[in-house]
């Protein structure tokens, strides 16, 4: 069996405890965690101690961005990692050899609820919000 080498060449995460892999990784050699008590009713009826993404930020850097259209929570966090870890090759994406990597511990969840009414039911079908994702 022939075997080739595998790179990795970009990296990107957001998480509870920051934008970025650097930032996620100096807040665990810290000591840090992302877990916090949240009083969101639209959560949970009672306080409950989670891990949540910063709304705030998430939505001014992605309002930095020059994306078109409207786009869930999930996709913004994609679009915003996607186009981090792009910014970091220095050979182009469209290479046969290159594999772009996603990886979500959620999906689309914000769509379960009525909160997520004022998008198409089909989003919350991740093979969707790929297909959104790809041609924003």
């Amino acid at each position: 069996m022939i075997r080739k080498k595998s790179y990795v060449v970009a990296d990107q995460m957001i998480s509870s405890l920051g934008f970025g892999s650097e930032d996620n990784f100096a807040m665990l050699c810290e000591g840090n965690s992302g877990i916090r008590k949240s009083s969101d009713k639209q959560l949970s009826q009672t306080d409950v101690h989670l891990s949540l993404v910063d709304t705030e930020k998430l939505n001014s850097l992605f309002n930095d961005q020059s994306y078109q259209g409207s786009f869930t929570r999930y996709e913004k966090l994609h679009l915003l990692s996607i186009s981090d870890a792009i910014s970091q090759l220095t050979n182009p994406l469209n290479s046969d050899e290159t594999l772009l990597i996603i990886s979500s511990t959620k999906g689309n969840i914000d769509l379960l609820s009525l909160a997520g009414a004022q998008f198409d039911e089909k989003r919350v079908y991740l093979w969707n919000s790929a297909e959104i994702i790809n041609k924003a």
